[in-house]
């Protein structure tokens, strides 16, 4: 490397201690403009990566989001898809449970009875249609009903073969009350 030294005195009358003063004034200088081209090129270095570090966060952020959101889109969709499959299997297992039930105590087709007769009012005629295997159940009772309904003039406990163990359905004069097994599963189905 080749400096070039400007003096207003000719080289010859330089002195080496004023070469050397003027070498020295301009490697300070050089090494000032190093300082401040590598302290410039830090910063824009710097600035520079954490704009690329922010963008790529941000990137990662909204691929985050779409993640949640299509998983939590993928969640309900399963839950809904196995909410009908859920119900029938509960359905299933509390038939199964009311059946069990309703084999080894008598008294829950009293209980369902009794709750039917309750709604009856002033009524003139009631029919109460009951599974054949709980009819003798049923008749057993029927004395203590018609003393509860006074206005009653003709009362009848009858089997039916369509009537679910455990339910009832009662007809009267102005109407039914539906107090079978199946209706009360497919009021739950409306829920």
């Amino acid at each position: 490397m080749e400096y070039t030294i400007k003096t207003s005195m000719p080289l010859k009358d330089i002195s080496f201690r004023q070469a050397t003063q003027n070498t020295s004034e301009h490697l300070d200088f050089w090494n000032k403009v190093y300082e401040e081209g590598f302290r410039d090129g830090s910063i824009k270095g710097t600035e520079k990566g954490l704009t690329m570090a922010k963008n790529e966060l941000q990137n990662t952020k909204e691929k985050l989001e779409f993640l949640v959101h299509s998983f939590l889109e993928e969640k309900e969709k399963l839950l809904k898809s196995s909410e009908t499959t859920i119900f029938k299997l509960v359905k299933e297992i509390a038939k199964k449970v009311i059946e069990i039930e309703i084999n080894e105590n008598p008294k829950v087709i009293i209980d369902t009875v009794g709750e039917a007769i309750k709604r009856i009012r002033e009524e003139e005629r009631v029919i109460i249609k009951v599974n054949p295997v709980d009819f003798d159940i049923i008749k057993s009772k029927e004395s203590e009903w018609i003393a509860s309904l006074p206005y009653v003039s003709k009362f009848q406990i009858i089997a039916g073969e369509n009537i679910s163990r455990g339910g009832c359905l009662i007809e009267t004069s102005v109407g039914k009350i539906d107090a079978t097994i199946e209706s009360k599963f497919k009021k739950l189905e409306e829920i």
